[in-house]
C-alpha cells in the first residue's frame, strides 16, 4: 500500500507572546481513507524546542518526531522548528492541529499534512533538520510508496517562502510541503535574502501482507499451507481437500474459489 496526501489546514495557525497555538478552526476537512496519520509542523522565533510540549491533532495525540527539531541562530532572526506525529486524526470538517508547551514564544506557526495508506505502528521515520542560506535544502531518507513532508521557517517574516515541492499552508516566513516517497528527497525552500530552519521526516507505508502470484488452477506451497487456485464457478473435487485438516475455502467475488490447506 502507498502513502497517498489526504490533506491540510487550507491556512496556518499563527501567534504572538504565547504558549499554545492552534491552525484555524474551520475550512479544514479530513478524508475517510484507511490507515491515516499526521505529521504536525510547529515553527517559532523563541527556543521552545527543548519544552515539554502537548500536541493534538483531530482527536489523534502526537509525539515529537526523534531528529526533526532545530534551533539555529544565524542570519537576523533565530528561529525552529519542530515535527511531530500521531495516528488516526479523526475525519470530518472543521478539524484543527494544537500545541502547547511552557515557555512564552514570540511568534509561533502550525500546521499539519494528514496522509492514508500509513503504518499505524511505525507512522513516520527518519527525521532530519538543516540550516542555512536562501536556497536551503533538507534532504529526507524514505522509500518508494512512501511520503516525505517537511517543514520552513525563515529569519525575514514578510512572505511565505517556496518550495520545490508541493507547498500546503503558506503564513508570514513558514510553510510546509510534501513530496512522493523515494531513497533520498530533497526539500529545497527559497525566500529573498533568508536564513532557513528546516525539519523532515517520512510517512511509512502500511504493509500489504504476503501476496501470492499464480495462474488458476495453479497450486502453490507457502511454509506448511497449500494455496490451489480454481476457475470462477469450478467445483471443487475430493482432491482438493485431501489430507486437509483442516482446510479453509475462501469463496471471492465473481464466485472464484480459492483452497488453503496443510501441505
Amino acid at each position: 500500500m502507498a502513502v497517498a496526501y489526504d490533506s491540510a489546514p487550507t491556512a496556518g495557525g499563527v501567534d504572538f507572546a504565547v504558549t499554545t497555538v492552534s491552525s484555524p478552526a474551520t475550512g479544514w476537512t479530513i478524508g475517510s481513507g484507511s490507515d491515516r496519520a499526521v505529521i504536525v509542523g510547529l515553527a517559532f522565533y523563541t527556543d521552545i524546542t527543548g519544552d515539554s510540549f502537548t500536541v493534538t491533532c483531530s482527536g489523534a495525540t502526537c509525539s515529537a518526531i526523534t531528529g526533526a527539531a532545530l534551533w539555529a541562530t544565524g542570519g537576523g532572526q533565530a528561529r525552529g522548528a519542530k515535527l511531530f506525529s500521531g495516528v488516526a486524526p479523526a475525519s470530518g470538517t472543521n478539524k484543527q492541529a494544537t500545541a502547547s508547551w511552557s515557555t512564552s514564544a514570540a511568534y509561533v506557526a502550525i500546521s499539519a499534512v494528514v496522509a492514508t495508506g500509513v503504518n499505524q505502528s511505525t507512522p513516520v521515520a527518519n527525521g532530519t533538520t538543516a540550516s542555512g542560506a536562501t536556497p536551503c535544502s533538507v534532504v529526507v531518507t524514505s522509500a518508494t510508496n512512501d511520503l516525505t513532508v517537511s517543514c520552513a521557517m525563515d529569519d525575514q517574516g514578510g512572505t511565505a517562502p517556496t518550495s520545490n515541492q508541493t507547498r500546503v499552508t503558506t503564513e508570514s516566513g513558514f510553510a510546509m510541503d510534501y513530496a512522493a516517497g523515494a531513497s533520498s528527497v530533497t526539500h529545497t525552500w527559497t525566500s529573498a535574502n533568508a536564513q532557513f530552519t528546516l525539519a523532515g521526516a517520512s510517512f511509512t507505508a502500511a504493509s500489504s501482507g504476503t501476496q501470492i502470484a499464480m495462474p488458476l488452477g495453479a497450486v502453490a506451497t507457502t511454509g506448511a499451507l497449500e494455496v490451489i487456485a480454481r476457475d470462477i464457478g469450478a467445483p471443487l473435487g475430493a482432491a482438493d481437500l485431501a489430507g486437509a485438516s483442516p482446510a479453509l475455502l475462501i469463496t471471492m467475488a465473481n464466485d472464484a474459489r480459492v483452497v488453503i490447506r496443510q501441505a
